[in-house]
């Protein structure tokens, strides 16, 4: 299958993507929208890589950031402070007869 080039070459990263400016020499300043990033493009020295590189870190911390939340939400459903300092002492409450 032949590369595309030019106008109709759309790689599927400038959905990520927005661009700002074109500079004299051809190259793009351009915007990463979920973490606003601005950086260079100049798509016959550099092409989309760096881009896609980009997208997939950023995806990769959004993912992390929500797993983050999602453990946060269950400790606190839990009635667990997620912030409070650790404490080494274990209890097991299934023995405990309340008499110490």
């Amino acid at each position: 299958m032949p590369r595309l080039h030019g106008s109709n070459a759309r790689s599927p990263v400038w959905n990520h993507y927005e661009k700002l400016e074109e500079k004299e020499d051809g190259s793009w300043t351009v915007k990463c929208v979920q973490c606003g990033r601005v950086t260079s493009y100049h798509s016959h020295k550099t092409g989309t890589a760096s881009l896609r590189k980009h997208v997939k870190q950023d995806e990769s911390k959004m993912k992390d950031d929500e797993q983050k939340d999602d453990t946060e939400a269950l400790l606190k459903m839990l009635g667990i402070d997620a912030t409070a300092k650790a404490n080494c002492e274990i209890k097991d409450t299934r023995t405990s007869t309340g008499k110490e």
